[in-house]
């Protein structure tokens, strides 16, 4: 009968280890807040207006990273309200829209000019279409509001502004279900808009906005709980999301090269919605936010950790698949890793065991990943089923072949003199 031959193949990786991280840096000098607006000009961070332990309020801090200090600067000069938005454009920032103390929404828009340290009125949004939770985001010389709710109504409408003429051209509203408290982010020339809430449900949608073509795709959803008023900050072309209204410390990466999600290291503060967010030198930074009825006024530095998983395919013998040969692989077990393997490419439905055997021919590699936190993906082992082309060698009733390097046990019968 035939000799069947079980193949293993080592999958090899190292400890995960990271550099740097989560750090917790000075409190902000504003007091407690949640639903402030943040924006970037140069190597310095603006936070303003919000709400502060549920008073409304319309102060703005500079924050330097630098030596890690705030400053006040001049107080916003609308309406006080929190939950509104921000973009920069060139090296002046705009705020606008948000919620009164009444929670009304509002449609007014305020230039900040860092030269002078003084704010000027500018157009209001289009109509006077107030709300609140709304996006902001610029691209180019324009910027960009959409979404969004006033009291009950929640839109899906997305807005352009032109500094230069100061005014609001309509675009192309957003496919997703009209919703606020979504998350915004830009990438190069594209910005990314997901996740929120409406009167029935919260999301984990994310749609790519291009404004040249003005039009929208649709991007790989959150691998997470759904969620609304979640942070995002970007850093070397990748962002990065965290917390949110299902109150988890979950960091997920988002890569538009690849679109694909990877879970990072977890938030250390304790779980939080509506902080603001904001990037400054390859580093990401949390301020503030709210956990029901309490608010943080910490500071946080994320720097993205570097993992060091590094996976290595070493298989012990060559790897063919013959008839009743199968090939088992094996993946190294230290603590608190897990396993995804894949098969060219794709991932294998229920293959997150060290162990896996292989039965079809294909590239097979495995994603390590150590305590949700980094992961590697390892390089791939062809297997193959190169099984002779020529005449086969059977056991008598039988058609079973012989393959290459294989081998067999063939018994004849001895006849007599």
């Amino acid at each position: 009968m035939i000799k069947l031959r079980l193949i293993f193949v080592m999958i090899l990786a190292s400890a995960c280890g990271f550099s740097q991280g989560w750090i917790q840096k000075s409190n902000f000098s504003g007091g407690q807040k949640a639903y402030a607006f943040s924006f970037v000009i140069g190597n310095k961070a603006y936070i303003g207006t919000g709400l502060n332990v549920g008073q409304v309020s319309n102060d703005m801090w500079e924050y330097n990273p630098a030596n890690d200090s705030w400053t006040q600067r001049a107080a916003f000069i609308g309406q006080a309200r929190y939950n509104a938005v921000s973009f920069v454009i060139g090296v002046k920032g705009y705020v606008g829209t948000g919620s009164n103390i009444f929670q009304i929404g509002i449609a007014n828009f305020f230039e900040y000019d860092l030269a002078t340290n003084s704010w000027r009125s500018r157009a209001s949004l289009a109509n006077g279409l107030q709300r609140t939770g709304a996006v902001g985001f610029s691209i180019g010389s324009k910027g960009y509001v959409g979404l969004g709710r006033n009291n009950s109504y929640f839109k899906n409408d997305l807005w352009e502004y032109d500094p230069a003429l100061n005014n609001w051209k309509q675009r192309a509203s957003y496919p997703g279900l009209a919703c606020a408290d979504a998350t915004a982010f830009t990438i190069g020339s594209k910005a990314y808009i997901g996740l929120g809430y409406n009167a029935t449900a919260a999301f984990r949608t994310f749609y790519e906005y291009n404004p040249v073509a003005n039009s929208w795709t649709s991007k790989a959803q959150l691998p997470s709980l759904i969620r609304s008023g979640a942070s995002a900050m970007v850093i070397n072309n990748k962002a990065y999301v965290v917390l949110g209204s299902s109150y988890t410390k979950d960091l997920l990466e988002y890569d538009p090269a690849t679109n694909i999600w990877k879970r990072k290291m977890d938030f250390p503060g304790g779980e939080r919605k509506s902080a603001a967010a904001f990037a400054i030198n390859n580093k990401g930074y949390l301020v503030g936010g709210m956990l029901r009825n309490i608010y943080y006024n910490d500071v946080w530095e994320y720097e993205v950790d570097t993992c060091r998983i590094s996976a290595l395919v070493k298989p012990h013998v060559t790897p063919n698949l013959c008839l009743y040969d199968s090939i088992t692989m094996s993946a190294n077990a230290d603590a608190g890793l897990s396993y995804q393997w894949r098969l060219n490419g794709a991932e294998i439905m229920g293959a997150n065991n060290r162990y896996y055997f292989a039965t079809i021919p294909g590239i097979y590699s495995v994603v390590l990943t150590g305590n949700y936190v980094c992961s590697n993906y390892s390089s791939g082992i062809n297997v193959t089923k190169p099984c002779n082309a020529g005449p086969a060698i059977a056991e008598a009733g039988t058609d079973k072949k012989i393959c290459v390097d294989d081998s067999a046990f063939l018994k004849g019968a001895v006849s007599g003199s």
